[in-house]
């Protein structure tokens, strides 16, 4: 609906990502305009699609656009559920009653992050048997963003007066340093049940507080604590480094949620994977990877983006040579067998250990903690400097490669700007720092 609506409009993933319209639509449909849904019921297809097409503001543009696309195909997303599903029930008294006496049991789970259009529809659904079982924690509230209101939960003895009230205290997951310091830090909230969680583990070592200047500051830190415990005989495979925030962090989340600024390779990689897994084959997904690149930057490859797009086909991606067929066909048995014998050249582990600038915290611990990469490094600095004249400090990427066959070796990508003109030199070294091959590309 959004590929269409940009298109009809002229518009790109600079005036708003479709991240970000998916956010605002479902804002603008729970919170900044919650009778939206009158439009959809009152206008007729002709009514709605003049006033999308009269639309000015990009967000106008989308929203109504929006609106239109669902109107045209009967469609109804989860916003609309709700308030259509609340509007049958005012208009049609009968039609409530009938489903509050189907559902004699109700039960909500994850109560604190309910909004007004949710807790509406529970009140009417619970009214006739009035049998309603809430789960919840006013400490764990994190979609007010959205319209998520805590007071539903901190108010619902009040608005169900014989409401039995049972508290949850035990804790089976932390030790009690760490019951202590969250005990102490969520009581200073204002708008909570209080209550105090007891611990059920033995004790452990104290919490630290770590607030560190910067990100490199953060990794800097985490690396010599991984290197401490490492030099005193803790093995680094029983280490372990948690973090909170969406899978991308790992390997390197981009600063922004514009798509503009998502990383080239990211990008390439997302929606060659994408296709893979909806049946395409590999060449198909690969075309279509390029392609979003030439649609996105109308028409025009820029220099890095297409330097990007002959790495990953030149070096990169394991499953570039295996042929994904739809249906659910299986391969042909000669096939398999000769996709396993390819499978001891090919690489199967691949993994960034330096970045010029890394995006996420996993990538600078990586980079610190590998202390023999800083030595392969100056070799591989001096030997295409001296051979190509290749600054050092151009070095942009190191990833370390291993083939299936166990062989392991470094690849190192500089990336230098003369004028117009980008040019890539790629350098692969074994673990000893043994230069093997270097691949030059502008």
């Amino acid at each position: 609906m959004l590929a269409r609506i940009y298109a009809e409009r002229g518009l790109t993933l600079r005036h708003m990502t479709y991240s970000d319209a998916r956010d605002m639509i479902e804002i603008r449909k729970g919170v900044e305009d919650p009778e939206y849904y009158l439009d959809m019921i009152d206008m007729d297809l002709e009514t709605l699609h003049h006033k999308y097409l009269d639309a000015v503001s990009t967000r106008d543009i989308i929203f109504y656009g929006y609106l239109y696309e669902e109107k045209k195909c009967f469609g109804l997303d989860y916003n609309d559920l709700i308030f259509f599903t609340l509007y049958i029930f005012e208009q049609n008294p009968e039609i409530r009653r009938k489903w509050q006496e189907r559902l004699q049991y109700i039960m909500v789970d994850e109560f604190q992050d309910i909004d007004k259009p949710q807790y509406r529809l529970m009140r009417a659904l619970c009214g006739y048997h009035k049998n309603l079982f809430i789960v919840g924690d006013p400490d764990q509230t994190i979609y007010t963003w959205r319209g998520a209101s805590v007071k539903y939960l901190l108010d619902f003895d009040r608005e169900f007066p014989r409401t039995k009230t049972i508290m949850m205290m035990q804790n089976y997951r932390s030790t009690p340093e760490i019951l202590a310091a969250a005990n102490s830090l969520i009581a200073q909230n204002r708008n909570r049940m209080k209550k105090e969680l007891t611990p059920t583990l033995p004790s452990g070592a104290p919490v630290v507080w770590m607030h560190c200047e910067s990100p490199e500051d953060e990794a800097g830190r985490i690396a010599e604590r991984i290197m401490a415990l490492h030099d005193k005989g803790v093995p680094y495979r029983d280490m372990t480094l948690l973090y909170l925030g969406s899978s991308r962090i790992a390997w390197g989340a981009s600063k922004s949620s514009s798509a503009a600024d998502l990383d080239n390779a990211d990008r390439l990689t997302n929606v060659y994977m994408a296709k893979l897994l909806e049946g395409y084959t590999a060449g198909e997904a690969f075309y279509m990877a390029r392609q979003s690149f030439f649609d996105y930057n109308d028409g025009y490859f820029t220099p890095h983006q297409a330097l990007t797009i002959v790495e990953f086909n030149l070096f990169g991606d394991p499953f570039l040579h295996v042929g994904v067929r739809r249906e659910g066909a299986k391969a042909h048995p000669r096939a398999v067998k000769a996709l396993a014998k390819g499978a001891v050249n090919a690489v199967v582990e691949r993994k960034c250990v330096y970045e010029a600038a890394p995006a996420s915290l996993l990538d600078r611990v990586r980079s610190a903690v590998d202390r023999n990469l800083s030595l392969i490094r100056a070799a591989v600095d001096r030997q295409l400097y001296e051979q190509l004249g290749v600054e050092p400090r151009s070095l942009s990427t190191v990833t370390r490669m291993k083939y299936g066959n166990g062989d392991e070796f470094y690849a190192f990508n500089y990336l230098q700007t003369d004028g117009t003109i980008k040019s890539c030199h790629t350098a692969t070294a074994d673990l000893k720092g043994n230069v093997k091959s270097i691949i030059s590309t502008k």
